[in-house]
């Protein structure tokens, strides 16, 4: 018959259990810097986007210069 657990192991299971916290809270942070990131390169994305239309632009408009 087991009896109650010790004062050493509940003590243990409770470390453990701290550490699993902080792991947790590890994990959160670098969530959130991971969508931080994520909307960097949208932004990055975005620029890049109008950057490529206004090359297009200017290569439209020497062509009409040329003509």
């Amino acid at each position: 018959m087991q009896g109650n657990k010790s004062l050493k192991d509940r003590m243990q299971e409770y470390k453990a259990l701290k550490d699993r916290m902080q792991l947790n809270e590890a994990l959160k942070d670098r969530m959130q810097r991971n969508e931080a990131l994520k909307d960097r390169m949208q932004g990055n994305k975005a620029l890049n986007d109008r950057m490529q239309g206004n090359e297009a632009l200017k290569d439209k408009m020497q062509e009409n210069v040329r003509e």
